[in-house]
């Protein structure tokens, strides 16, 4: 794909490296490619890469309930497909590493999310023990999930390696842009049956995802499609099928949501055409099928709590004026212009979902002063996870927060807390 490397490059200057990267030339044997996620799903003949059989890279199945007779029972049924675009994370601070070797001990200092993760895919990538290569995290600017997997870590490693000297290597914004994980385009067909009465009786989904060439954490965003494309709701029947398949576009993986803005506006626009098929409001609609304690949901989690869904959509109705709105709508703020008011509903997972296993650890040291010292692998990408982290310990041991001293991402100081993504730090570092 368009952002694979071919080469690499280091020297004392940047001018001297451009100058080095216009003198290669690389011959190139043009190949078809395949482009479009439906055409690579339903095709061997065009394969994204030569040593796969298939461009389907992988499948997450959901079953709950009979869905034939969920479907045999509804008296509306909405049948409608949607899709989505490639979409870019834009952090402000373009990937960047800085790598120093001395012959037998690798230290680097990496603008991402996951420090553990990085220090074992570069020892592995290097046939380096684990113990001999140290990641360490600053303060990183941004990443939303276009950090959360290797992106030229392993590559400035190698120079160093190679050069015998440190190496530093930021991307600038065009090669960022052709080169991270992106948030991959679905195709989506849905069916959202229901009974006259208003009550969701099932749902059948056939997400296919579009992962690019290589495979990476796209797997597990698609598996949180399949776990949260019902919705919000009550569904007693359901059918859902997410496909990761290779392509020779963009690479995809993780961004904010993790698979769930890709689906949500697909089920909301179904529950509105069902709620407008039978002439109920579609507030109403959803108070009525809204998932709330004891819910169990297709994906099989269960819903211990009292989560306050309808009583958001509730506030929310009222104060948008939501029964009045037809005299709101009706005043024109300009001449060609229209006022809208809709209602959207969205569920998202807290950490990693049931596909990845997930874990987080923490240590907490107080010293004779009374002080406190807090070591982390949270990687801090401006989200505030670090002040909550503080705010924890200052609560449940009575510090200040100004006695509380945190020891940030270091792979040889700190224990490993996971990828920092999925909304997932503060609660799993909060329990760790």
């Amino acid at each position: 794909y368009i952002g694979d490397i071919v080469a690499l490059v280091a020297a004392e200057s940047q001018e001297i490296a451009d100058r080095a990267v216009d003198l290669i030339r690389v011959d190139y044997e043009p190949v078809e490619g395949v482009y479009d996620p439906v055409q690579a799903f339903q095709s061997t003949d065009i394969l994204a890469r030569s040593d796969i059989e298939t461009n389907i890279l992988d499948h997450v199945s959901v079953t709950h309930g009979d869905v034939k007779r969920g479907f045999d029972e509804a008296d509306v049924i909405i049948k409608r497909s949607y899709s989505t675009q490639c979409m870019e994370q834009l952090f402000l601070e373009t990937e960047s590493v800085v790598a120093d070797w001395d012959g037998e001990n690798l230290v680097m200092y990496v603008s991402g999310q996951d420090p553990h993760g990085d220090r074992n895919q570069v020892a592995d990538a290097l046939g380096l023990p684990i113990s001999k290569v140290q990641v360490i995290y600053p303060y990183v600017g941004g990443g939303f999930g276009g950090k959360e997997e290797m992106h030229i870590q392993i590559q400035t490693a190698v120079l160093a390696m190679k050069a015998q000297c440190p190496v530093k290597f930021v991307r600038t914004r065009q090669e960022s842009l052709f080169t991270h994980q992106k948030r991959g385009a679905i195709h989506v067909r849905l069916e959202t049956g229901a009974k006259q009465d208003g009550t969701l009786t099932a749902i059948r989904a056939k997400v296919i995802g579009d992962s690019g060439p290589y495979a990476n954490i796209f797997p597990a965003v698609i598996g949180g499609t399949a776990e949260l494309i019902s919705g919000p709701y009550k569904v007693p029947n359901a059918q859902i099928d997410s496909y990761a398949v290779a392509t020779n576009n963009l690479v995809a993986g993780g961004m904010r949501g993790f698979g769930t803005p890709e689906v949500a506006w697909a089920f909301e626009q179904n529950i509105d055409l069902v709620a407008e098929e039978l002439g109920i409001d579609p507030i109403e609609f959803r108070l009525k099928n809204g998932m709330e304690k004891d819910t169990l949901m297709p994906s099989g989690a269960y819903i211990y709590h009292d989560i306050g869904l309808k009583k958001t959509i509730e506030e929310a109705a009222a104060a948008a004026n939501w029964k009045e709105r037809e005299q709101w709508l009706e005043r024109e703020p300009a001449p060609g212009l229209k006022r809208g008011l809709g209602v959207g509903t969205i569920w998202h997972g807290m950490g990693m979902g049931k596909t990845v296993v997930d874990h987080s650890g923490a240590v907490v040291e107080m010293t004779p002063d009374g002080s406190v010292i807090l070591y982390s692998g949270t990687a801090e990408l401006g989200q505030g996870a670090i002040t909550a982290q503080k705010i924890f310990i200052s609560e449940d041991l009575g510090v200040p927060l100004d006695r509380i001293e945190v020891i940030m991402a270091d792979t040889n100081a700190v224990p490993a807390a996971g990828t920092t993504s999925a909304s997932r730090s503060t609660y799993m570092m909060g329990n760790a």
